[in-house]
């Protein structure tokens, strides 16, 4: 399986129009998860680099918990094909 790293970043550029974005910020999560983002006056660009050979996600909500959240899950499955899901997480686990 191929990691999704590249495949994100076009996957990003594909779907954003972006061609070249100077990141603002970034954050290192691990030595495997990168972010990089760019505030505009009405959204925020993202960028992450992963090196994974399963899935990516990034989640955003305005509690600790997980109610509510605007989530993003990304991979690439055996064939090469990019896959993106968006989602809103309904209700915490317990």
């Amino acid at each position: 399986m191929k990691t999704a790293v590249g495949s994100l970043l076009l996957l990003h550029l594909l779907i954003s129009g972006v061609v070249s974005v100077e990141w603002k910020h970034s954050a290192v999560l691990d030595n495997n998860f990168l972010v990089l983002w760019t505030p505009g006056e009405r959204d925020v660009t993202f960028e992450i680099q992963v090196k994974t050979l399963g899935y990516v996600g990034l989640g955003f909500t305005k509690d600790d918990g997980h109610a509510g959240a605007d989530m993003v899950i990304g991979w690439v499955d055996n064939n090469g094909q990019v896959h993106l899901q968006v989602s809103i997480f309904l209700q915490s686990i317990e």
